[in-house]
């Protein structure tokens, strides 16, 4: 039995706050068919820190995906941005208690 609570998961399609307060990112995996991004922020919004992004570059259907070995310590949240509407947008991510 693991002593741990699973990494939490939600798929996006708009820009989208996925929490406030220290977090740890461990990655995202982004389909679309044409010329995407993902940026991700430490914080609630734009103005926050840029720490990562994702992007597809080509007109046909594509998949990039950053799976990380450790994660990210958000400390102010974590706020993604997309470019456009994505195919598919799953966010790992841990929340922590702060």
């Amino acid at each position: 039995m693991p002593d741990k609570e699973p990494i939490a998961w939600q798929r996006i399609t708009e820009d989208t706050v996925l929490g406030r307060g220290p977090i740890l990112f461990w990655g995202a995996v982004l389909s679309h068919s044409a010329n995407a991004s993902a940026i991700f922020y430490d914080g609630v919004n734009a103005s926050g820190r840029r720490v990562f992004s994702l992007r597809t570059v080509t007109s046909v259907v594509e998949m990039v995906s950053a799976i990380l070995s450790k994660p990210l310590l958000l400390e102010d949240g974590l706020y993604v941005d997309l470019s456009a509407a994505p195919e598919d947008l799953l966010v790992l991510y841990e929340s922590l208690p702060g």
